[in-house]
């Protein structure tokens, strides 16, 4: 998934709505690939606000309601990577409306914000706007050792 990540934000878009088969592993990866680059990565629920996926105990402030999270995006100066999952309950015509001004305004090239779940689906103004993704791996078979044989089950 590194591999399709990396091609993902290196191809310039600014609102990429992501379409994943497990959305808690994708997160597991995103958190580990936070990590291992010099990127900054922040990471929104409905639940805990935005926070960074370097450090889960540093959290922006004012930033626990949707649109205040996009409002700082759009007001932000540095480059960062916006995660955002559990959105749908919060979205307004103003969160479209924040979501398209960035996707939509140059000054905003230096974030990327990805808009990820399981089947996910967009209000049709919202979905002219973004970058559509799906990203399903494939289920890995499951080895088992058997009577000194690994099988398939």
């Amino acid at each position: 998934m590194s591999k399709f990540f990396e091609s993902l934000l290196e191809a310039g878009h600014t609102v990429i709505a992501l379409d994943v088969g497990d959305l808690d592993s994708t997160l597991l990866h995103l958190r580990s690939l936070s990590r291992s680059t010099g990127r900054s990565f922040y990471y929104w629920s409905e639940n805990n606000g935005l926070h960074s996926m370097k450090d889960s105990e540093i959290t922006v402030p004012g930033c626990n309601k949707l649109i205040d999270a996009l409002r700082h995006i759009s007001n932000s100066l540095h480059y960062g990577i916006y995660i955002f999952s559990g959105f749908h309950d919060q979205l307004s015509h103003n969160t479209i409306q924040a979501l398209i001004n960035i996707a939509k305004n140059p000054k905003n090239a230096k974030h990327c914000v990805i808009l990820i779940g399981e089947n996910l689906t967009l209000p049709g103004l919202l979905k002219s706007s973004t970058h559509q993704v799906a990203y399903h791996e494939q289920e890995r078979p499951k080895l088992q050792l058997r009577d000194g044989r690994w099988i398939v089950s």
